[in-house]
């Protein structure tokens, strides 16, 4: 995502957390091939929306997981166990 690729991921754990289905990419159930098959042909065959969701992509990953957000991220969890 950081380098403007969409994309294709299971419903899984933390990953909607980073991948935010149709904003990102896609997510799709754990375990579909044929969602994972749809989900990959789709941004191979619509240009605009990989485009869409490759500038997507980028802008989400450089607005919350920058090296910058990451550690004020980090300080702020150890100011309140600390705290």
């Amino acid at each position: 995502m950081a380098c403007g690729l969409p994309v294709v991921s299971t419903n899984v754990g933390a990953i909607p957390e980073v991948v935010k289905d149709g904003i990102c990419g896609i997510l799709i159930p754990p375990g579909d091939r044929r969602a994972l098959k749809e989900a990959i042909t789709i941004l191979l065959t619509d240009e605009k929306l990989r485009r869409k969701l490759s500038h997507q992509a980028r802008e989400y990953v450089l607005k919350n997981f920058s090296y910058n957000v990451v550690a004020e991220k980090t300080v702020k969890i150890y100011e309140m166990a600390l705290s």
